[in-house]
């Protein structure tokens, strides 16, 4: 895979059933790469878990993989999570104001829109799992 077009981060397999393997990732805060991360990864790591097809390929479980997902799903991703729902807030609090409501009152109903919002992309939870489809590769 084109790696300008891919994002890819290692993990460990940790279970393997119907075609699926559950992958361990060690992930990181963006600070993990300085001279201090000796004393940081500990107490900075975060493991994630994610379901990955095996596409028929064997793996094993302990195994070290490279998890591939397309960049464009990255941004897509990106674009739910926080693009929308900030401009949600931008919108509904802009629109309230003018409408010359008490703050208070306007700043509850701005957070308000954000629940309605993400019980849609709850909702939507499977299609959106198919969208965002990740890949294995063995590594070398």
């Amino acid at each position: 895979m084109d790696s300008s077009t891919c994002i890819e981060q290692k993990g460990v397999v940790e279970e393997i059933s119907n075609g699926m393997a559950r992958v361990n990732i060690n992930m990181f805060s963006a600070c993990a790469g300085c001279h201090a991360k000796k004393a940081c990864n500990f107490i900075d790591a975060r493991f994630r878990h994610i379901m990955v097809p095996t596409d028929g390929n064997h793996y094993s479980i302990g195994e070290t993989v490279g998890i591939i997902m397309k960049r464009s799903l990255g941004l897509k991703a990106s674009f739910i999570a926080y693009f929308i729902p900030l401009a949600l807030l931008i919108v509904t609090l802009l629109v309230l104001t003018s409408l010359r409501l008490n703050e208070v009152f306007a700043g509850i109903l701005t957070l308000l829109i954000l629940a309605p919002y993400f019980i849609l992309v709850y909702r939507f939870r499977e299609k959106l799992t198919r969208t965002f489809t990740f890949r294995l590769r063995k590594e070398s």
